[in-house]
């Protein structure tokens, strides 16, 4: 239904719709989706707002990746008080014969998930590793990006993606 009501262009197994975006205040902004109404009135299509996106959300939206484990550290230490961050946390991917996973996302961490479509994020991180990369989409606000080993277990992913959700 919501592909019916705005505009959307697919990238691989995603679809990228938009979003406009306004500051109100210091740390305060105002968000709402590009419907079919607007882009018409401004006289753009799905390819033209891609193009516009693609050239301005990296200036006014950074990438910000970072390990797993700090991100979460900041989320509990901003959540839960110093006592909480300053304990260790667990690491939900020790399981994981691969090296712990990368969050990618900007730096407001709001949807952030569409950094991965800033060109050259992903290739960057790819070199950093010396690995290709599994992307798991996380949510709205962020990918987790795990350096690509043979043995990962698509299951186990799904259970540590749940896991991180609902620690986050």
């Amino acid at each position: 239904e919501l592909f019916c009501q705005a505009p959307f262009v697919q990238v691989c197994d995603l679809a990228v719709v938009f979003w406009l975006t306004a500051k109100t205040g210091e740390t305060s902004w105002f968000t709402a989706m590009i419907g079919n109404e607007c882009a018409r009135k401004w006289g753009l299509d799905a390819r033209e707002l891609y193009g516009l996106a693609a050239e301005n959300t990296p200036r006014l939206f950074p990438a910000r990746i970072q390990g797993l484990k700090r991100v979460l550290e900041e989320i509990s230490g901003e959540r839960l008080g110093k006592e909480c961050k300053e304990a260790p946390m667990e690491e939900p991917f020790s399981a994981l014969a691969v090296a712990p996973p990368h969050v990618i996302s900007n730096q407001a961490w709001n949807y952030g998930a569409a950094t991965v479509l800033y060109r050259g994020v992903l290739k960057k991180l790819s070199d950093q590793v010396g690995r290709d990369l599994l992307l798991l989409p996380s949510s709205i606000h962020e990918f987790l990006a795990l350096p690509w080993a043979p043995e990962l277990s698509m299951k186990k992913l799904g259970e540590i993606v749940s896991h991180v959700n609902w620690t986050a």
